[in-house]
């Protein structure tokens, strides 16, 4: 969790604070991501995708940031096969909710 200090200026309350953030969102996140992708609906997938991409360059957090933006990428390019990517991000969002922050606050 180095890289949430270095992105938090090295203020260890905003680095949690964030990350809690992130955590809590992830729920709704990880709901609307699945929602769009059974419905197949892939510029609804787009939109929810991007915007945890974008929540993740605050806290620190390389597989969720890398899972995300590998599926944005993946969908702005027009890949046929989105079901790695789609899993990928689902299995880091899930890992991402369990994971406590790592420092005291």
């Amino acid at each position: 969790m180095e890289l949430a200090l270095k992105r938090a200026a090295g203020r260890v309350e905003l680095a949690a604070e964030l990350h809690q953030m992130l955590i809590q969102s992830c729920g709704d996140s990880k709901q609307l991501i699945e929602q769009s992708w059974l419905s197949g609906d892939h510029d609804d997938l787009l939109t929810h995708v991007h915007k945890l991409n974008g929540s993740t360059r605050y806290c620190g957090v390389p597989e969720l940031e890398s899972c995300a933006e590998t599926l944005e990428i993946q969908i702005k390019g027009g890949d046929v096969d989105l079901q790695s990517g789609y899993r990928a991000l689902i299995n880091a969002i899930e890992r991402m909710m369990e994971q406590p922050f790592p420092f005291q606050v």
